[in-house]
């Protein structure tokens, strides 16, 4: 089975190539969405991650961690960002092996119930893969990328202009696009990415029509 981890910074559209894969019958994990499964729903890692930030700080009314205000923390104090991300990596990457060993059951179901998978590799989406040193866990790794201007374009779209300062806390893209095997570049139409994804993931795939 191919292990397929999917990087990239902030801003640069690898959840919108994970739903093209998953499109083309490709099983995808979000490891952001994983870490924020763990905020919500593991009391005894959301309670370690409070004791450290502050009921007042980070807490909701409704008792959830309120994900922004924990953001607008992290990215403003590096040393904050390191500690919570040793808080949540060792778990996130916990629950990811698991899902991994869980791929040959997603087969036998997709088989079973007529459905259309690739049974022969998977993608994980990890954007800080290098920065956790966890590159040689996989057997293929995919930048997804585009041009600076683009990029902080869309940050400060989602974001404002204090999002910018996420930027800081991640490797560059040009060093990722070089430490990764492929690259796939965002900066055209939705139907020009997905012709760059089929391009990567067409040799990869092999014997399955894309």
């Amino acid at each position: 089975m191919l292990k397929i981890c999917m990087t990239g910074n902030i801003c640069c559209g690898k959840s919108t190539v994970g739903k093209i894969l998953e499109s083309m019958g490709i099983s995808v994990l979000d490891s952001d969405e994983v870490c924020n499964q763990i905020l919500r729903c593991d009391l005894d890692w959301a309670i370690k991650i409070i004791n450290h930030f502050g009921v007042e700080k980070i807490v909701n009314d409704n008792g959830s961690i309120d994900k922004q205000k924990l953001s607008e923390i992290v990215f403003n104090n590096p040393k904050e960002l390191q500690i919570l991300n040793s808080m949540l990596h060792p778990k996130c990457y916990e629950r990811i092996n698991y899902w991994i060993s869980g791929h040959d059951i997603r087969v036998k179901i997709a088989e079973i119930t007529k459905k259309s998978i690739w049974k022969d590799g998977l993608v994980v989406q990890i954007p800080l893969v290098f920065e956790t040193k966890q590159e040689k866990n996989w057997d293929k790794i995919i930048c997804i990328a585009t041009s600076k201007e683009e990029q902080n374009k869309r940050i400060v779209q989602k974001f404002g202009i204090k999002g910018l300062k996420r930027l800081n806390s991640q490797m560059s893209l040009e060093d990722k696009m070089k430490l990764s095997h492929f690259t796939i570049m965002n900066n055209g139409t939705l139907d020009q990415l997905k012709k760059e994804v089929k391009k990567v993931f067409k040799p990869l795939m092999k014997n399955k029509e894309l």
